[in-house]
């Protein structure tokens, strides 16, 4: 029955408690394999997606820990994680961080549960499939609100979530420096079951992001808090993590990262702005420092176009700062808002950087999203620059709008003031076309190549145009043309080299019936030195097959004109048509190939948002190469720190082991003279101990037996001996007994000594408490000099004194033993005595002298005939 009665209260409690939602998949990327699931099997992440296209497929981050998705156009990587089974309740949780800022709409698939690289349309997606897992569709789920806009570089947390008994599906999106609040997309009877997912955030058929991904979980039910998701942060891997132990393996992987990146980074296009020797960009008037962020802006500059729809990106290029050899970026704005318009004139805004100051970007482009729409008008509106001298100011070299496949027009540039320093500086040269950054090409290093541009030098008498006739063999849909000026094969700088002055561009297309029937004269007009920029010009879609262009006004070249170009590009939305052209040009046209072939000054060409997009990933990639060379010394550094920690360490274990060799064979070397003296005391107190013993014995029995008077003097005079020979005996033994090396011992020795030499009614003995004299251990060198020395003091005193009172005096004053010998006799000349001894050395006071040396004591010596003598003793111990 109580058995029955505990089932019921189990499944009671059971029924009421909530069940947590059990993690059934993690990644942290944190071990080196980016498809270990670290719970298990469950949702594993089966597949890595990269077309030919992607600069590198998805891979780890060695030093941070994270799942890397690389960006630019035409590339479609991801992670796909297949599952047990539908789930219809559940939790995705994971962090994001992206190089740059976008938009909502860029957020191409957080979730969603098919493998298709280009979704219909640009959105968030969730699984939608039945009960039994069969797919049946996506469900789109409503827009970001408000267009939310997140900022490149920092972390972003992502939840998605759905309750099973409501079907209530919530996404949050949140900055890692802002709190959890509601969710930023909700919707409600969504019948979806977790199946799969596909994690990648820059899977869009036109525009796609570099993102890293971290802490990656997925749980089994929508029971999990948010806040505590979002608590964990990224956890990716910091510096003060790592043992010592673990540095060295942490080098090796940065060492992996940073050839990736580098790696990376030579498939990037680079800047070269040798050739930039004018119109520099635009440069603000200078106004009056300020200390605080106005209310109202001090700068307005505004573009305008009549671009229709698709407007992508806006790109502000930072103007180069020409006084230095390295020529950083100058005057790039501080604080400012971008406001664009539409064509019906309605307001969004693209970023607000009133509240904090931007990144410095160098020189490289700070991009901004678009709206995806049209667009009429951009208005900068800028609330701090630079401050240089107490004035402040900012500058650009150049706007460029995106229009998804192509850099579109801006018509013009109006600003509010102006540093207006032509040929240098000018709000016209906001939108010139002229950029700091040299060629729209792709070359890892301007040495790696040979200029094979098209170059005609002619005599003086040359009137005519240059012709170019170029046949593309069948009708095209021609959106940009695109002239890239040449480079003089001399290798000198000579910017616009044989650029010509004028240019018609004549256009054609192929009728039904196979006529040529002329279309328009797009161009007629007088040119500017390009420098080293591209001219581009649009084609506004219109189907082509045959294009002239009619170059005049050639330059002189040293003395001769010259006509030089280094590409002729054609280009459609998302095709190349040159290198496919029929070339034609005046006169001989045996290398004319070398208009078309993909090349200018020896690199290839490429689309000038690939270009503008890949000096971005440049920016971005640097500085986290950066990092990690930074990252690296720092290892290194401590690396270096811990060894000669160690080292130290070992070399002072190695000492200590030495000295703990050294004490213990000094300690057995003691013990084993500890126990020799005591083995020679031993025998010389049973064997020498007892033959005195016998002798005294023998002598006492002759005196018995014998009166002959000479028998008993010589017994007599026999027993003395062998009593002064015991004595002696017995101080060698107290010598060799290590149990008497001690100061205390010592000093009763000395007592003993007195008792023993002195009659009892002549001495006076004064000494300090034994208590109070420490049982140091001194030598046996020490204790046989302080013995003999103060025999001799006692036995003068005793036998030559003809004292009736002879006082011993033994005083401790740490570290001093003060021995002091005063009788009251009949003295004698000291300096007499000394000079008498000096004939004999070996005796009296010259031998006291000596002993008193070898112990380091002071002897002091003070007698007078009659008056008595005082013998002091001063030693150290």
């Amino acid at each position: 029955m109580a058995v029955h009665i505990f089932y019921m209260f189990l499944i009671l409690v059971c029924a009421v408690l909530p069940v947590q939602a059990k993690l059934i998949a993690h990644y942290n990327f944190s071990d080196g394999d980016l498809l270990d699931n670290e719970v298990g099997e469950a949702y594993a992440l089966h597949a890595v997606q990269a077309n030919d296209a992607s600069l590198q497929s998805v891979r780890l981050n060695a030093v941070e820990g994270t799942a890397v998705f690389p960006g630019g156009t035409q590339v479609q990587s991801w992670l796909e994680a297949a599952g047990p089974g539908a789930l219809k309740a559940y939790t995705v949780s994971f962090w994001f961080r992206t190089d740059r800022a976008f938009l909502g709409f860029p957020h191409l698939d957080f979730f969603s549960s098919h493998t298709d690289p280009a979704p219909e349309k640009q959105g968030i997606l969730v699984p939608v499939r039945d009960c039994r897992g069969t797919r049946i569709g996506t469900k789109r789920l409503p827009d970001w609100p408000g267009k939310r806009v997140h900022a490149g570089g920092i972390w972003h947390h992502a939840v998605l979530r759905r309750v099973n008994e409501t079907g209530r599906t919530e996404i949050y999106c949140t900055s890692q420096d802002e709190a959890v609040g509601h969710p930023v997309i909700e919707a409600a009877g969504v019948p979806s079951c977790l199946n799969e997912i596909v994690l990648g955030l820059n899977r869009g058929k036109d525009v796609r992001y570099r993102v890293e991904m971290a802490n990656v979980k997925i749980f089994d039910d929508a029971d999990i808090s948010v806040d505590e998701l979002f608590a964990e942060g990224p956890q990716t891997w910091t510096a003060n993590d790592l043992s010592f132990f673990s540095i060295q393996q942490m080098l090796k992987k940065m060492d992996r990262e940073a050839e990736c990146l580098r790696e990376e980074l030579s498939l990037l296009p680079i800047y070269d702005d040798s050739l930039q020797l004018d119109a520099y960009g635009y440069h603000s008037s200078y106004l009056p420092a300020l200390d605080t962020v106005p209310d109202e802006p001090r700068w307005t500059i505004e573009l305008s176009s009549e671009l229709p729809f698709n407007f992508l990106e806006l790109y502000l290029i930072p103007a180069a700062d020409r006084r230095t050899p390295n020529r950083p970026g100058y005057g790039f704005p501080l604080r400012f808002r971008i406001v664009s318009f539409d064509q019906n004139d309605e307001q969004t805004v693209l970023a607000d950087w009133r509240d904090s100051d931007y990144p410095d970007p160098d020189r490289f482009p700070a991009r901004f999203p678009g709206t995806d729409s049209s667009l009429k008008r951009i208005v900068l509106e800028v609330y701090r620059g630079q401050v240089e001298g107490g004035l402040e100011y900012f500058a650009l070299d150049e706007l460029f709008v995106s229009a998804r496949y192509f850099i579109s027009e801006v018509l013009n540039v109006t600003a509010s003031s102006s540093f207006e320093s032509p040929p240098f500086w000018s709000s016209g040269f906001l939108n010139d076309q002229k950029t700091g950054y040299g060629l729209p090409v792709l070359r890892s290093s301007r040495e790696a190549y040979v200029a094979e541009d098209f170059i005609r030098r002619f005599p003086m008498s040359f009137d005519g145009p240059y012709i170019v006739d170029l046949d593309l063999k069948t009708n095209r849909q021609i959106d940009l043309v695109v002239l890239y000026p040449a480079q003089p094969p001399e290798g000198i700088v000579v910017p616009g080299f044989g650029f010509p002055e004028s240019v018609q561009i004549e256009t054609f297309v192929e009728s039904s019936a196979g006529e040529r029937v002329p279309i328009e004269t797009f161009l007629k007009s007088s040119l500017p030195n390009p420098g080293n920029n591209v001219l581009r010009f649009h084609g506004h879609s219109k189907m082509i097959r045959w294009i002239r262009f009619v170059f005049d006004q050639l330059p002189f070249h040293e003395g001769k004109q010259t006509f030089a170009m280094g590409e002729i590009g054609l280009r459609g939305l998302t095709e190349s048509y040159g290198k496919d052209a029929v070339v034609k040009v005046s006169g001989s046209d045996t290398d004319s190939y070398l208009l078309t072939d993909g090349l200018s000054d020896g690199a290839e060409i490429i689309p000038m948002i690939q270009w503008l997009d890949g000096l971005g990933r440049r920016s971005s990639l640097s500085r986290r190469l950066g990092k990690v060379e930074a990252l690296q010394q720092m290892l290194e550094s401590r690396k270096e720190i811990y060894q000669r920690a160690l080292l130290w360490t070992v070399l002072v274990l190695f000492i200590c082991s030495l000295t703990a060799v050294a004490l213990n064979a000094i300690i057995q070397k003691r013990r084993h003279a500890r126990r020799l003296r005591q083995q020679i005391a031993t025998d010389l107190h049973d064997d020498i101990g007892s033959r005195m013993s016998a002798i005294s014995l023998a002598t006492t029995y002759l005196c018995k037996v014998s009166e002959d008077p000479k028998v008993h003097e010589r017994s007599g005079k026999i027993e003395r001996i062998a009593g002064e020979m015991q004595s002696s005996l017995a101080d060698v033994l107290w010598f060799t007994n290590s149990e008497t090396d001690s100061l205390r011992q010592m000093v009763g020795k000395l007592l003993d000594v007195s008792e023993l030499r002195i009659p009892p009614e002549q001495l006076c003995i004064e000494v300090t408490s034994l208590k109070q004299i420490p049982e140091s251990s001194v030598a046996v060198q020490f204790k046989r000099d302080l013995l003999f020395l103060f025999k001799e003091i006692v036995n003068n005193a005793a036998k030559h004194s003809d004292a009736s009172q002879i006082k011993v005096a033994i005083q401790w004053k740490r570290p001093v033993l003060c021995i002091t010998v005063s009788d009251n006799g009949k003295g004698f000349s000291v300096d007499e005595e000394l000079r008498r001894q000096h004939r004999r050395p070996h005796l009296g006071l010259n031998s006291m002298q000596r002993r008193a040396s070898r112990l380091g004591a002071k002897l002091n010596i003070e007698s007078a005939p009659g008056e008595g003598t005082v013998v002091t003793v001063r030693v150290r111990t």
